[in-house]
């Protein structure tokens, strides 16, 4: 039910408090890939996101304006840390068949959008003092 209430919202390019003009960005909002429509597309991804906790969205081409994007399976990425935590990269398969998805350590760009749950740092319900 989540996921067909989140697939009925339109989605728009905002700029300020006006609707946004750009062709390239409105064409990848209606039709996200050859297969799918924004609806579906969004359907996959909080489908993903509810079942796993995390859904991951891959762009095309890797630099400059996607041209499409792609949900992918979560159960099919490994994610690789560095020592201080932070992700290094996402890998697919394995072998062969890996494929290396590296992530700027320094900006954090990477072809690979991940979507997740915010990680709570303390046991204790966070709380402001006064």
């Amino acid at each position: 039910e989540i996921a067909d209430a989140v697939s009925s919202v339109h989605v728009y390019a905002m700029k300020g408090d006006a609707l946004a003009k750009n062709a390239d960005l409105d064409a990848l909002l209606a039709r996200p890939n050859g297969r799918q429509s924004w609806a579906a597309f969004s359907h996959e991804m909080i489908t993903f996101y509810k079942i796993f906790g995390d859904a991951f969205v891959i762009r095309y081409p890797a630099k400059g304006r996607p041209v499409e994007i792609h949900n992918l399976s979560p159960e099919l990425i490994t994610i690789d840390y560095a020592e201080n935590g932070d992700v290094k990269s996402y890998i697919i398969g394995e072998g062969k068949n890996r494929i290396v998805f590296p992530v700027d350590m320094r900006t954090g760009d990477c072809q690979i959008l991940h979507v997740k749950k915010p990680i709570q740092t303390t046991k204790a319900p966070l709380a402001f003092r006064l």
